[in-house]
């Protein structure tokens, strides 16, 4: 599963993205503009995507996890420097 500390340093670069992506116009006319007016409710997903990051947790991330990449057909990897 994902540690405590491996969780943090991904969570925290992924939500100053999404708050620097808030603040774009690129972000606005490139992913909500397209779709607003054949999928009206996307105009709402950028005010719940911070608080849709920051209130993952690791468990969830884990539970995820074991979802998708059951341990059956795990393959370990060790990267050494």
């Amino acid at each position: 599963g994902v540690g405590e500390d491996e969780f943090r340093q991904a969570i925290k670069p992924l939500t100053e993205r999404i708050r620097s992506q808030l603040r774009s116009n690129a972000y606005w006319l490139k992913h909500i503009a397209p779709c607003a007016q054949s999928k009206p409710d996307v105009v709402n997903w950028p005010f719940t995507r911070t608080s849709d990051f920051e209130t993952t947790t690791r468990e969830d991330i884990n539970v995820l996890m074991r979802a998708i990449l059951p341990s059956k057909k795990a393959i370990k990897v060790t990267v050494a420097p």
